[in-house]
């Protein structure tokens, strides 16, 4: 596991790299971890937000649905329907992405309007989060200070500007974190996490961009 997880991207923090070229590079290493690797990381990044109390007391999780070599969210989502609290997965309609409630990971499908090929809940029910909703956020490179680069199509930045109210987790595997993303390619839109948890820390961001971590 230790060629996996090492965390080389932070070696590269004095080196202008644009989003393409980080992109590219954690899709490689993250795609080179055995399936061993992911479950056991998954499953450690699991134990670490279970220590957030807005994880644990949120009132309905809004959960992205691992694609590739993400982390697992399956037990994030069964945690939540566990305590009989309402679950929600995204659906991108357009050029804007909504979350619909659903009641088990069965009922999510492959739709052929689905963008990137990734399971999509029905439009039957849509979700209107609050204060007490918890988002888990994806993404590809995250730095130290909360800054995210996702893939592209800024879906999440464009969702959470808009419901601003909500708990923003952001998980991610340790070594996808770097020390600083180039200021030059930060953009005004990007929304940054309360909270980055990944299999070996807690960071949580202030307003900001600093951090606490634990």
């Amino acid at each position: 596991m230790a060629g996996c997880t090492k965390s080389f991207l932070r070696k590269i923090k004095n080196k202008m790299m644009t989003k393409k070229d980080l992109r590219k590079m954690m899709m490689k290493r993250r795609s080179a971890c055995s399936k061993e690797e992911l479950s056991a990381m998954s499953r450690q990044i699991f134990e670490n937000i279970q220590r957030l109390t807005e994880f644990q007391q949120g009132e309905e999780l809004l959960s992205f649905i691992t694609m590739g070599s993400e982390p697992d969210t399956s037990k994030f989502i069964t945690y939540y329907k566990d305590k009989n609290k309402k679950t929600a997965a995204p659906k991108v309609l357009g050029n804007q992405m909504e979350f619909f409630y659903f009641e088990n990971l069965d009922d999510l499908s492959y739709t052929d309007d689905a963008k990137y090929k990734i399971l999509e809940p029905a439009e039957d029910f849509l979700c209107t989060p609050n204060r007490e909703s918890v988002v888990l956020m994806p993404g590809l490179v995250f730095d130290l200070q909360g800054h995210r680069i996702g893939y592209g199509g800024g879906f999440y930045d464009k969702y959470l500007s808009i419901h601003t109210e909500v708990v923003k987790i952001a998980i991610a595997f340790d070594f996808q974190l770097i020390n600083e993303i180039d200021q030059t390619i930060v953009e005004p839109t990007d929304i940054v996490p309360d909270y980055i948890v990944t299999d070996k820390q807690i960071i949580k961001v202030s307003n900001g961009g600093t951090n606490e971590r634990d």
